[in-house]
């Protein structure tokens, strides 16, 4: 099975099956009994889809950034190291001069290389999303009435991303959030239309090295057989990142 084969087998997998990665917060609210969710089976699973309105196929701009199935198979930690900055969303121009011990104690960072490269991306910001971006974290300011790590930050971020420009991606996504991100995110006045391509310049690099990193554990056996060889058929293991009919 080639790498893109098993990717793509992974993506659908989570699309089809709501309950792949569900967090526990949504989990406790199905309507189904533990042994029904623990046994599954198709009506079931069916059913499930569409008591919670899953659709059926994910928003049509996926074709544009198809690197965004990756959401689907990363794990929390490798979102959180490629997608950092959609914290930017929620913080304000105050970051720009926090102490060290600021961001300790108010976003949970002790990384001088985080924190560089949080206000680096702040000071890039494209200016044709300043405006849309300074009232929403003038807005989380006002309205946050608890700590909020930048971890949190950065889910909460990427939640406004999704729900502005793949509202079906995001319908699927939220269940594997907690509650709270989710309604967070939801606060916030989307990112307008006009913009995604702005957008989509000013985060292409973050969805591409996620993708690359998600793919390059995708790879596949592949046996080499020589009918004039006595010794055993072996097996090589080839990373499709870098062959080159990889799409």
């Amino acid at each position: 099975m080639t790498g893109e084969l098993t990717f793509s087998s992974r993506w659908w997998a989570w699309w089809s099956n709501p309950l792949i990665a569900i967090h526990e917060e949504h989990r406790v609210s199905l309507p189904l009994t533990k042994e029904q969710l623990d046994n599954i089976d198709y009506f079931n699973l069916l059913q499930l889809r569409s008591t919670l309105n899953m659709p059926e196929l994910p928003d049509d701009r996926l074709i544009l950034r198809p690197e965004l199935r990756s959401i689907a198979i990363a794990t929390n930690n490798v979102l959180e190291e490629h997608l950092q900055r959609f914290a930017l969303f929620s913080l304000d121009a105050s970051i720009l001069h926090a102490r060290p011990q600021d961001w300790e104690s108010s976003f949970g960072v002790n990384s001088p290389e985080v924190i560089r490269e949080i206000i680096v991306l702040k000071n890039d910001l494209p200016e044709a999303l300043i405006q849309w971006q300074e009232s929403a974290a003038r807005h989380m300011a006002n309205t946050l009435k608890k700590q909020l790590f930048l971890h949190d930050r950065i889910r909460l971020g990427f939640a406004v991303y999704l729900r502005s420009y793949f509202p079906k991606i995001y319908q699927r996504w939220q269940l594997t959030q907690a509650k709270e991100i989710i309604d967070w995110s939801n606060d916030l006045e989307p990112i307008p239309q006009e913009l995604w391509d702005v957008i989509d310049h000013w985060s292409e690099a973050a969805f591409c090295a996620l993708h690359s990193e998600v793919y390059s554990h995708h790879e596949v056996m592949e046996l080499h057989f020589d009918p004039d060889d006595t010794s055993d058929n072996s097996f090589e293991e080839i990373d499709f990142l870098h062959k080159e009919d990889h799409a």
